[in-house]
């Protein structure tokens, strides 16, 4: 139980860090596109979430939860995550214009925070219609 609480607190972080990140490079390609060429910015991004989910394997390993029916839950978040990187994708590789930049962080910052509520409650209903 010990090494769960551990990985969860490595987790947690990197979900927090992932996500500044993830807030700050989508600030950058609006105002200064030129810093996501950066080396450091264009790794650490995939060195942190190779962390978060490495972290969230070893969690479920811990803690014998695993997708599927007795935890709805959980296959909740892998589709969100999934949704999330098809997002993120868009957004920093294929979005053109301002107005489709702004909707896709719009987009992706809900399914982030659907991600989270769910962790979080054990629910896969989102919080705003509980």
């Amino acid at each position: 139980m010990q090494y769960y609480l551990i990985v969860k607190s490595l987790h947690i972080a990197s979900v927090l860090i992932s996500f500044i990140l993830f807030i700050g490079r989508s600030y950058c390609l609006l105002n200064y596109p030129a810093l996501l060429k950066n080396k450091l910015i264009k790794r650490l991004p995939h060195i942190i979430d190779s962390i978060l989910f490495f972290s969230a394997i070893t969690m479920l390993v811990l803690s014998a939860q695993y997708p599927g029916k007795d935890n709805p839950w959980i296959t909740a978040k892998l589709i969100a995550m999934v949704f999330y990187i098809l997002v993120g994708l868009h957004l920093f590789r294929k979005a053109a214009s301002r107005r489709s930049i702004y909707y896709s962080f719009i987009i992706a910052v809900l399914i982030f925070l659907y991600i989270v509520q769910t962790a979080i409650t054990k629910n896969v209903i989102p919080f705003f219609f509980v």
